[in-house]
């Protein structure tokens, strides 16, 4: 989810003072994922590098198991 100021965040306590990609300060607006073991806040554009590296690992997957994953 994200979210414009820190105080608008429902997961306060789970907001982190960085990013989770690039480790500088978090400035908001930012990006706020909470999973099963723990959270996650990044940079609007750290936010989009990392979707991009994960898409291209998915891809990279695909290809070498030739097998489609779903999503």
């Amino acid at each position: 989810m994200a979210y414009l100021r820190s105080i608008d965040h429902p997961y306060q306590g789970t907001a982190q003072p960085y990013c989770f990609y690039c480790g500088a300060t978090i400035n908001y607006p930012a990006i706020h994922r909470v999973g099963s073991t723990g959270a996650i806040t990044l940079h609007s554009n750290c936010a989009v590098d990392l979707s991009i590296k994960i898409m291209a690992d998915v891809n990279h997957m695909q290809n070498d198991t030739n097998r489609r994953i779903r999503m």
